[in-house]
């Protein structure tokens, strides 16, 4: 007889530990895209790492807590919906940074139009809007999610199948607020399509649902395919991210589960989680900001090495992780 969806969360820290590591990872992939010498083969491999593990490790944390915050026994639409609204801000607020700041173009009516409606997906920000259909297709899909996650083998087999979807005829597709949901071929758009990335999402919530911790099958599996397509990457070997291949999704996949490896791992150091639980707790924040102060300081810049690239990732997360120390919140009788 299958368990029922239990309703409430056991604490873990692996997932808050998993969070700060992917916001280090993120921060350092876009320091290099910007500020480095990509010529060096140490930050090419760097910027790789970064990107294949970035987005897909945050997918599959996104599934594991949504499965808790989300999908218990009592609905939380209106949590659901709060939460999808302030993607969509975050993704329009980093558009607009991105435009003004990387593009270095007038903001006229019609590219402030082509945005809101998606019909201009500016750079670093896109992978918001996936988040939202993400959740949004888990809040409308909500009663067979929550009977699947109770099945992991028909759970395991859903996967599987949507890892087909990196086989679909992307050439077709010429509308760039569909290619969110699908995807398409550039230079049309470059988005992360929520359909091609569901697997890891779904991933993620099967590991919540089961409560599956860092084990020798996650180290293997994720050792073992992370390693693979880091072979193919050094190889030169071809595999698309834009659109995403299967290569790409597996590889990713392999990722989130060796970063959930690694961080069940730290998660046991009470002082791994005082450092970066805090920063897996504001991802937002620290993709908004760190977002502001890489493409402010893009005409300053000169060509970094990877260290370089590290030690001015820590600067950034050194300066946010001030800010946000300093302010406080809105006393009740002031809101």
């Amino acid at each position: 007889m299958a368990q029922p969806v239990a309703t409430a969360r056991p604490r873990n820290h692996s997932i808050d530990v998993m969070k700060g590591l992917l916001v280090w990872g993120m921060i350092l992939a876009h320091v290099i895209k910007f500020s480095a010498d990509r010529q060096w083969k140490q930050v090419q491999l760097g910027e790789f790492i970064g990107d294949a593990s970035s987005f897909a490790g945050f997918v599959f944390c996104f599934g594991y807590t949504a499965r808790f915050a989300y999908l218990n026994d009592q609905p939380r639409y209106r949590q659901m919906i709060s939460t999808i609204i302030k993607l969509v801000v975050a993704y329009y607020i980093s558009g607009l940074m991105s435009m003004l700041l990387i593009e270095n173009q007038p903001l006229t009516w019609p590219r402030f139009v082509d945005l809101i409606i998606f019909q201009k997906l500016p750079m670093y920000c896109e992978f918001l809007i996936s988040f939202a259909i993400l959740l949004s297709v888990a809040m409308l899909a909500r009663t067979p999610l929550r009977w699947l996650l109770q099945r992991p083998w028909l759970m395991l087999g859903l996967i599987g199948l949507l890892l087909g979807t990196t086989f679909f005829p992307y050439a077709k597709v010429t509308s760039v607020p569909l290619s969110l949901l699908v995807g398409t071929n550039p230079p049309l758009a470059y988005p992360f399509p929520a359909l091609q990335y569901s697997p890891i999402f779904f991933l993620g919530m099967l590991f919540a649902q089961q409560q599956w911790r860092g084990s020798w099958p996650t180290w293997l599996l994720g050792g073992l395919g992370f390693a693979w397509l880091v072979w193919r990457s050094l190889e030169q070997q071809p595999f698309n991210r834009f659109p995403p291949s299967w290569h790409w999704i597996v590889g990713g996949l392999a990722a989130a589960l060796l970063w959930f490896s690694v961080a069940s791992l730290l998660a046991r150091s009470s002082w791994f989680v005082r450092i970066l639980q805090p920063i897996g707790a504001n991802t937002l924040v620290y993709l908004l900001l760190s977002n502001l102060i890489i493409f402010k300081s893009i005409p300053f810049a000169q060509p970094l090495g990877l260290v370089y690239s590290i030690v001015y990732t820590a600067i950034i997360i050194g300066v946010i992780w001030f800010v946000l120390s300093i302010s406080r919140p809105t006393p009740a009788a002031q809101r």
